[in-house]
């Protein structure tokens, strides 16, 4: 389902409107956290949320070139 930048920031519960997505490949053997987005920023949240809980393991080759929304 395509959304429009504010009801992505009202999914992902984000602080500002956004206007950029990038692609992100992240290798199998990385442990990932998730959660759902809990309401915040006067947005209601729901998305699921992915988090690699260890930051110094993220690699910025894993990330593709950003694109305006």
């Amino acid at each position: 389902m395509v959304k429009t930048p504010q009801q992505i920031k009202d999914y992902l519960a984000l602080p500002e409107v956004p206007d950029k997505i990038v692609s992100v490949s992240i290798p199998n053997d990385i442990r990932l956290k998730t959660g759902k987005a809990k309401d915040n920023f006067g947005s209601p949240g729901g998305a699921i949320q992915i988090e690699v809980p260890y930051p110094d393991n993220v690699n910025p080759s894993w990330f593709g070139i950003p694109q305006n929304l």
